[in-house]
């Protein structure tokens, strides 16, 4: 007869295991979960910047041939406010931060 023999797997350490033990606090801090947050956050505001330059880019070019510089200086503002505001918000959408609270705080929402 054979005996069965019990095989306990091995779980490979990972980078983010050798720079921060388990059972450090900062190991408690910077898991595989938050790893992937923060990229998730670095891509959103990266892209939304690249989109945001090239909104604004355009916008410029289309104001400068109709419009006076005043108003023109005025509407490019205004798109850049938004587009940094939206930036903001799809940011912290990224790192599941719940905005409703801030919001209505603000008075914005709710």
């Amino acid at each position: 007869m054979q005996e069965a023999v019990a095989v306990t797997p091995v779980a490979q350490e990972t980078l983010l295991d050798r720079l921060f033990p388990g059972d450090s606090v900062l190991g408690n801090v910077f898991t595989l979960e938050t790893a992937i947050k923060a990229i998730r956050v670095v891509l959103a505001v990266v892209v939304g910047l690249v989109i945001v330059t090239l909104v604004i880019s355009i916008l410029k070019r289309i104001v400068k041939k109709r419009l006076d510089s005043r108003t023109g200086a005025v509407i490019i503002k205004i798109a850049q406010y938004l587009g940094v505001a939206l930036i903001a918000v799809n940011a912290f959408d990224a790192a599941q931060i719940n905005l409703s609270a801030l919001l209505g705080a603000a008075g914005i929402a709710g």
